[in-house]
């Protein structure tokens, strides 16, 4: 029998990685931060993220910008209904800006609940994982085997399917993960696990696009 199948329409995410030429204005200015917290300017007013060191960053602002623009431009291709709704609320064709962006030094057992963010687009570049995977997956060894996956050390998106139902999606992020750029819908829900294994920062940049004139 031939069936006809008709999907409603919705909305994902998009991914980037980066090389590091690419990211070296941003390196450049993280490592600089990284050196002396107390010359850094903190940037956790208004964060969700259960996280002690969070900074705002400057002087690679405009080159996060210019990197990061072309994903809004394909997720817009990609999704228009989305970019076209907010479009129509506006009357008139505005243009999109990164209006914030912060790192975040995330050490072991900090976490980010569950939150969205404000503005158009939300992006997480991670940039060093300090941690093995499998070395995060001993940890809760009830997991393994089980068909369950263990949210150890994950970043996990929730949204809302056709029936109604909350579901998660997972990124089991491991070094693999260095240089990659996630960009999606401000208001998506999500949240960051703690990880267990390492002394080392988890560090990552995040901040937001808004039309302009919302910002």
């Amino acid at each position: 029998m031939q069936y006809n199948w008709n999907n409603f329409a919705n909305l994902g995410f998009v991914s980037q990685k980066f090389n590091d030429e690419e990211l070296a204005p941003i390196k450049e200015e993280i490592a600089l931060i990284q050196k002396d917290f107390s010359k850094a300017d903190p940037f956790q007013y208004g964060l969700a993220g259960h996280l002690q060191n969070e900074y705002k960053l400057t002087n690679s602002f405009g080159k996060l910008e210019k990197l990061l623009f072309p994903l809004v431009q394909a997720y817009n291709q990609e999704y228009p209904i989305y970019y076209g709704n907010m479009q129509n609320a506006t009357d008139v064709l505005t243009p999109v800006l990164l209006a914030k962006a912060w790192v975040n030094f995330q050490k072991k057992l900090e976490f980010n609940p569950h939150h969205d963010h404000s503005g158009l687009f939300s992006f997480v570049l991670w940039l060093n994982i300090p941690y093995e995977l499998q070395e995060e997956r001993k940890v809760f060894p009830q997991f393994a085997d089980t068909g369950r996956d263990s949210k150890t050390s994950c970043f996990e998106f929730v949204y809302t399917d056709i029936t109604g139902r909350i579901r998660p999606h997972l990124l089991h992020i491991d070094k693999s993960y260095e240089g990659t750029c996630i960009l999606f819908p401000s208001s998506v829900p999500h949240q960051v696990y703690p990880f267990y294994t390492s002394d080392g920062y988890r560090i990552s940049v995040s901040g937001n696009f808004y039309l302009k004139g919302f910002e």
